[in-house]
């Protein structure tokens, strides 16, 4: 090969390689804002997901106007039962957990502390 060969070899490459990252960053873009799309539903949300175990979870699910506790797992997803507005406000907040999770945050610090 020769070095004029070579030098325009290396001249396409400098060229072709920002028209590649530029179309790899539209290409990503584009899948984001489609994904973000796609994702938004009206009727239905997840409030909550809880992770029992390796791939199993409790969920809360708004659908519509109603509420659904739901279990699910890799392969299956399991209606527990209907769940009410009142009993889903009630579990937003629990008065005093704040208080508790300071005080144990506190000690752990203290305890941090005191070992190094």
């Amino acid at each position: 090969m020769s070095d004029l060969t070579f030098w325009a070899s290396v001249a396409k490459l400098i060229l072709a390689l920002p028209v590649v990252v530029l179309l790899a960053y539209l290409s990503l873009r584009m899948t984001a804002s489609v994904s973000a799309r796609a994702g938004m539903s009206a009727n239905l949300e997840v409030l909550e997901k809880k992770a029992l175990g390796k791939n199993q979870f409790l969920y809360i699910i708004k659908a519509g106007a109603s509420y659904h506790l739901m279990a699910g797992t890799d392969h299956n997803m399991t209606l527990i039962r209907d769940m009410t507005a009142e009993e889903i406000k009630t579990r937003e907040t629990i008065p005093g957990d704040t208080d508790r999770f300071k005080e144990v945050l506190s000690g752990a610090l203290a305890k941090v502390r005191r070992s190094a």
